[in-house]
């Protein structure tokens, strides 16, 4: 069996057994680069999730920092005397 997914390149046919996503095999098949598979670099893999785990909070701050200035812009827009 398989699921079809897409992406903004079009629809690719994933087998069922495989966790990830259309990106990460287009990403697999066009980037050679060691020829060393991840799963063979364990210590790689676990450093690239400390990474994803530091930068979610700042992403979620960033995103926070945005919905504040968006509400604080309008709120100044809607309390302004009409010209």
């Amino acid at each position: 069996m398989s699921r079809t997914e897409q992406d903004f390149l079009g629809q690719r046919e994933i087998a069922d057994d495989i966790y990830y996503g259309v990106q990460t095999i287009r990403g697999k098949e066009n980037f050679h680069i060691t020829g060393i598979p991840m799963n063979q670099e364990p210590y790689f893999v676990k450093a690239l999730g400390y990474v994803k785990k530091a930068a979610a909070p700042t992403a979620t701050s960033a995103r926070s920092m945005r919905k504040l200035r968006t509400r604080s812009s309008r709120a100044a827009t809607a309390s302004s005397p009409a010209t």
